[in-house]
């Protein structure tokens, strides 16, 4: 359920009221039901099935678009337009929807301008629990939404973490603005805006450094925010690509924690990709083969495979945002390896 405000249904015992009393509380409950109805919004829709392109990766050899503002010039504060997170009732397990625009930059398709600013309409898992909690921004895959991923998001936010997941203009089929997969570098640039804006605006947002996680394009996004300068966010300490394609170019020097998870058998986006991106990564990584998991569902849920994504991801986030001093790598390593349906490989 999305939801934007809370209601305590809770009433005092109606034979302790006077019958006038009972009326106008009757009247003042339908009331405050209209404007909840009023202020509800459907989150970002479910395409059931993933379809991609023909777009072949050469086409990020240049990490961000050269009309996109770049991560640093995003912090010294880009113009927006935000329906604030900070009104939202937390702690709670249903997510909300918050309507993040940057109206510094257009959205750009085929070269014709969709629209002159970019809209990016954000559903937030809170934890059940009292913040603050550290901030994971989820990069959803190419012609699905954020809620294709609803599942994965709840289970990262039970494990005690923010979840934020934009809804991207042009690789959200549901949003009617077509699908360009030339926009992924665009896309990362919107998960730092996001950062920004989540840490600026919602209160159960800790300060502790942000994760990044995305899948198949969106996992090509979290490669673009841990490796490309253009694309990274001072705040990040740690990011997950699950079944991403690679990239070419040059890398940052000094790049955050990666965990890329990629099923050898995965016939949309070829387990090759990421084991590229492994080798040619410069930071502290790790690549989690799944065994005869397809490309989609483990992520989606009801699979042998979900427990083993939902459970590396944890082991992984909580060792590189939940850290107090060095980590320690080889117990990291040891523990993803006794993973099942699976194999680890590590390097530093």
């Amino acid at each position: 359920m999305v939801r934007h405000l809370a209601m305590d249904d809770s009433r005092p015992d109606p034979a302790l009221w006077s019958r006038a009393r009972v009326i106008t509380g009757i009247g003042l409950v339908a009331a405050m039901l209209v404007g909840v109805v009023l202020l509800l919004r459907s989150p970002t829709g479910a395409v059931p099935g993933l379809r991609r392109s023909t777009t072949t990766m050469a086409a990020f050899d240049a990490s961000v678009d050269s009309n996109a503002p770049t991560a640093a010039s995003n912090l010294e504060g880009s113009s927006s337009t935000v329906t604030t997170a900070s009104d939202i009732p937390v702690p709670s397990t249903d997510p909300v929807v918050v309507e993040f625009v940057d109206t510094s930059r257009a959205t750009v398709s085929g070269g014709n301008t969709v629209d002159a600013v970019r809209r990016l309409p954000t559903t937030v898992w809170h934890p059940g629990t009292p913040g603050p909690h550290p901030l994971v921004v989820f990069a959803h895959g190419y012609q699905v939404g954020p809620m294709t991923y609803a599942r994965f998001c709840a289970a990262l936010a039970a494990q005690g973490y923010v979840v934020a997941a934009p809804s991207f203009p042009l690789a959200d089929e549901s949003r009617g603005n077509g699908l360009d997969r030339e926009d992924i570098p665009n896309q990362a640039i919107d998960v730092d805006f996001v950062i920004n804006e989540m840490r600026a605006t919602d209160w159960t947002v800790d300060d502790s450094p942000v994760a990044v996680v995305g899948h198949s394009d969106g996992g090509t996004v979290a490669l673009l925010v841990a490796e490309r300068m253009g694309a990274m966010h001072p705040m990040v300490g740690a990011v997950v690509a699950i079944a991403p394609d690679s990239l070419k170019g040059e890398f940052t020097s000094s790049p955050p924690p990666l965990l890329i998870i990629h099923s050898v058998d995965d016939e949309t986006s070829a387990f090759y990709n990421s084991e590229v991106a492994f080798a040619e990564f410069t930071g502290s990584r790790w690549l989690l083969a799944l065994e005869g998991a397809q490309h989609l569902p483990p992520i989606v849920g009801g699979t042998p495979w979900t427990p083993v994504i939902d459970q590396a991801v944890a082991l992984f986030l909580n060792t590189e945002l939940r850290r107090s001093g060095t980590t320690d790598s080889s117990a990291l390593t040891s523990e993803l390896d006794e993973l099942d349906l699976s194999h680890i490989a590590a390097a530093s």
